[in-house]
């Protein structure tokens, strides 16, 4: 049997948060970086991702927005919403329709975030 490492797509328009994220997740999954919306959606549709990590506020463009657009493309990705506007209505709504599977608040643990996305 052949275990594969999962497939995660970071998407934040500061440089900072996605070298973080990539650092606290490179070793347990192949982790490729887009630095917008348009940049996000080229790579999904590029290759298949297992997990999609988004920042809220993209610039052009918003997480939930582009949870919407891989959801309804790739159902089975799971999808999660890094924010630090966690009681924002669009976020809230985003995650009771079923949008994005997980809602991690900023600052956040880069061990906490790992055990959430990928577990323990």
């Amino acid at each position: 049997m052949t275990l594969t490492r999962p497939r995660v797509l970071v998407v934040d328009d500061e440089r900072y948060n996605r070298e973080l994220v990539q650092r606290t997740l490179a070793r347990y999954a192949d982790v490729l970086v887009a630095c917008d919306l348009a940049e996000a959606l080229a790579a999904c549709a590029a290759v298949a991702v297992d997990v999609l990590i988004t920042d809220q506020r993209l610039g052009a463009g918003t997480g939930t927005e582009l949870a919407a657009r891989v959801r309804a493309a790739a159902p089975h990705t799971r999808i999660v919403l890094i924010t630090g506007y966690v009681e924002d209505a669009d976020v809230i709504a985003a995650q009771a329709a079923g949008l994005v599977d997980d809602v991690i608040g900023k600052p956040f643990a880069p061990i906490a975030l790992r055990q959430r996305v990928l577990g323990p």
